[in-house]
């Protein structure tokens, strides 16, 4: 590879070895890692969401074996 890939400033044989020169290497991975953290909290926000989902739908006998049981609260008792 002859250029930077980004910027296409011509690479140094003797010290890029990488498709980017080393100012926009840098640039990279820091683009990457928050390319990674955003897609990781994207992906735990739709995990939450659809564990969410299931508990909304699920079917007191289901949850009963699933050992997860709902309480009813701020409900009047007759008597």
């Amino acid at each position: 590879m002859d250029s930077c890939s980004l910027c296409g400033k011509r690479l140094a044989r003797d010290c890029d070895i990488y498709m980017y020169s080393e100012e926009c290497r840098c640039h990279q991975i820091l683009w990457d890692e928050q390319a990674r953290a955003q897609n990781s909290k994207a992906l735990k926000d739709h995990l939450t969401s659809n564990e969410q989902q299931r508990h909304r739908h699920e079917t007191p006998a289901a949850a009963a074996e699933s050992g997860r049981v709902k309480i009813a609260t701020n409900v009047s008792v007759a008597t």
